[in-house]
C-alpha cells in the first residue's frame, strides 16, 4: 500500500512539475498608433463612458 501511495504520489508530483515547465504566460497586447488615433475620433462623438467601453472591448479582442 506505501508503494503504490508513493508511486501516486509521484505521479502527481511529475504532472505538478510538469505544468510548471510547460506553462506560456501570455504577452500582453496593446493598442497599435492607428487603433489610438481611430478612439480618439471616435471620443468626439462618444461620451467618457462609451469612449471606456470601446477601448476595453478592442483590449479584450486583441487579448484574447
Amino acid at each position: 500500500m506505501i508503494d503504490f501511495l508513493l508511486m501516486v504520489s509521484g505521479a502527481l508530483f511529475a504532472m505538478f512539475v510538469s505544468g510548471i515547465v510547460n506553462y506560456k504566460k501570455s504577452v500582453w497586447v496593446g493598442l497599435t498608433d492607428e487603433e489610438i488615433d481611430a478612439l480618439e475620433s471616435a471620443t468626439d462623438t462618444l461620451e467618457f463612458p462609451q469612449t471606456v467601453r470601446a477601448i476595453e472591448a478592442k483590449l479584450k479582442d486583441k487579448n484574447l
